[in-house]
């Protein structure tokens, strides 16, 4: 049940950078913390008094049927694991793991959290480990509880000697997690340059999609990855040659044209330049937008890339976006331009990036509310000023005839914006 938490992209995402983990590192504390839940989920069972039975009927026996479990390595018996080759490969000791393979030692075990020996292997850049458990019948299609493989977590890790060693082993190149990730997109989110140029050489689909929908050119942009961008990119404008027949990679050439990538959405109609916008990645911006990207491409909440650019408060996002902008005062459905958003977060750089592209101070929302009001509203002095200057209406009335003025002098601290506003020629 666990893996759920995972399953969300953008939920995993968060998680990742909140504690500064890696995915692995998340996926092994999220294992431990289940542990612990369903040890004392236990334990308060058994101390719980069952109620007796007022008539116990000895002629009907309860079957005990074993719950099915998302984590099968748990349940293993000790005796399927060997846990010596595991120590071995964890200290990189070469010579211990061949003579325990010529031992008998299984090259297939399962280390603690259900990652293949090969997995533990492929975290680290030297392949002669992973060489020799593959030559031992390693599967290196091997997955754990969460999907990965060997290839997963080499191409997490950055190392691309251990990713190319699996494709040529036949390493399934685009095998999906739980999430819907494949080696590619652990890549991409690692920034991991050279194990994603490896993964395209070899046939990587560039237009694969998670769960969510997030294709890996949306997760470099998010990421701000531009080496990793670069590479996706120019992967797509000229596809490398086709593998040679009967390779893990032989069917997965998929050549797209760099505009299918940069117009596909995810689920919530955000494109790749939606997710740099949101996290204010001017050079990634730049960058996708240099390749044609759609600059007005509306997400399913009705916002631009600018208008995002807005609401996260980069400035030099904007900038980048702005000046290409024709709808530079598009809409969403409240009638809010990428200057309101600005405005309603406080973003007093992004304004003034907006106001000088030619933004309109005086677009009112909807329901009348104009940028100024928004500012007065919120006591901010610096923005108010800005768009009195750049000719905001200090006069205006929204909602139920509201001024600027009526609405700065709500708050006995606005003391010096009722004074600006009053020398703008704001009427009492």
């Amino acid at each position: 049940m666990w893996t759920k938490i995972l399953r969300d992209s953008k939920t995993a995402l968060v998680i990742e950078r909140s504690l500064s983990l890696s995915r692995r590192q998340i996926q092994l504390l999220l294992i431990m913390a289940l542990a612990m839940l369903s040890a004392l989920a236990a334990y308060l069972s058994s101390a719980t008094p069952q109620e007796e039975p007022s008539s116990p009927s000895p002629t009907v026996q309860k079957a005990t049927a074993a719950a099915p479990t998302e984590e099968p390595c748990e349940s293993s018996p000790p005796g399927k694991l060997s846990p010596e080759l595991v120590a071995a490969v964890e200290k990189g000791d070469i010579r211990a793991v061949r003579e325990l393979l010529a031992k008998g030692a299984d090259p297939n075990t399962r280390a603690k959290y259900c990652e293949s020996v090969l997995m533990v292997a492929a975290e680290r850049p030297a392949t002669a480990i992973s060489e020799a458990l593959i030559a031992a019948g390693a599967d290196v299609n091997a997955r754990d509880v969460v999907g990965w493989t060997a290839l997963h977590t080499a191409a997490d890790a950055g190392n691309s000697q251990q990713v190319r060693l699996l494709l040529a082993r036949k390493a399934d190149i685009e095998v999906a997690d739980e999430n819907g990730w494949t080696p590619l997109i652990t890549a991409v989110l690692s920034g991991a340059v050279d194990s994603v140029e490896a993964l395209l050489e070899a046939g990587a689909r560039i237009n694969v999609q998670d769960r969510g929908g997030t294709s890996p050119l949306m997760y470099a942009a998010a990421e701000g990855q531009t080496a990793v961008l670069r590479a996706l990119l120019a992967a797509a404008i000229k596809p490398p040659a086709t593998p040679p027949a009967g390779t893990a990679a032989a069917d997965a050439r998929d050549p797209l044209e760099p505009a299918t990538l940069l117009e596909t959405t995810d689920r919530d109609g955000w494109t790749a330049l939606h997710h740099a916008a949101s996290q204010g990645r001017s050079g990634a911006a730049q960058l996708l937008v240099e390749a044609g990207a759609p600059i007005e491409a509306l997400n399913k909440r009705g916002w631009t890339p600018l208008m995002m650019a807005a609401a996260k408060g980069s400035a030099a996002t904007i900038e980048v976006l702005a000046g290409r902008s024709k709808q530079i005062d598009a809409e969403d459905a409240d009638g809010a331009t990428a200057l309101i958003l600005a405005v309603r977060e406080g973003h007093m750089l992004a304004v003034k990036a907006l106001l000088d592209r030619g933004a309109s101070a005086n677009h009112a929302e909807k329901d009348g509310r104009t940028p100024l009001m928004m500012a007065a509203q919120a006591g901010n002095l610096e923005i108010a000023q800005v768009l009195l200057e750049k000719g905001a209406d200090v006069n205006a009335s929204g909602p139920a005839g509201v001024t600027p003025l009526q609405l700065a002098s709500r708050n006995p601290q606005n003391a010096t914006l009722v004074e600006l506003l009053k020398q703008a020629g704001a009427k009492q």
